[in-house]
């Protein structure tokens, strides 16, 4: 029994760590825009926010009560966090800033795991589904998030090494409003999903 819920474990993390989400989706887009280099900052943020909320998920699971009001504008600003990684290419288009520097830094990846809902729900989901395997020791809690961790920069490093190979073509300015189109739309529809749920 404790093998096959080692394995549930391994998958559900993997799946949802590969899957795509805001982390993926905005680390393929800052890869397309300045390659993966540049997105480095971006992504050891989503790893420093990931390691924060999964110790805090970790340590606290019993005292969150998913209903609260706090609860609920953590949600809320979590989705108009995503809107606004999915719009930022449009609202700086004519910014002397240029939206690179504004959406991929390390403190915009690091916030947006605070605000990221679906982040929360992984960590919720990890220490209570499978309590069993991933006990609440300090210990168990701290090799959970490195697994975890290291999970998620390779993952999010190959979604960022998929957008950087779609550089060469984001200088057309066509390629640039759809790409940047579809992004927007699917970080919309993500923001929908997590008010939904």
């Amino acid at each position: 029994m404790q093998n096959e819920l080692l394995i549930s474990f391994i998958l559900f993390t993997v799946t949802a760590t590969i899957t795509p989400g805001p982390n993926n989706i905005t680390s393929a887009a800052a890869g397309v825009k300045i390659g993966y280099r540049k997105t480095i900052p971006y992504i050891l943020g989503i790893c420093s926010g990931i390691s924060i909320v999964l110790f805090v998920a970790g340590f606290f699971t019993s005292s969150l009560n998913t209903e609260s009001l706090f609860f609920n504008i953590l949600k809320w600003a979590g989705a108009g966090y995503i809107i606004f990684l999915g719009l930022a290419p449009f609202i700086f288009m004519n910014s002397k800033k240029s939206s690179k520097e504004i959406t991929y830094s390390f403190v915009s990846g690091m916030i947006l795991q605070l605000l990221n809902i679906k982040l929360i729900f992984f960590g919720l989901t990890i220490f209570t589904s499978f309590a069993d395997v991933v006990s609440i020791s300090p210990i168990s809690v701290i090799l959970t998030v490195i697994f975890a961790v290291i999970l998620a920069y390779i993952c999010i490093s190959l979604w960022t090494l998929i957008g950087s190979s779609l550089s060469k073509y984001f200088e057309n300015k066509t390629f640039y409003f759809v790409f940047n189109g579809i992004i927007a739309v699917i970080m919309i529809l993500i923001a929908i999903s997590i008010l939904k749920g």
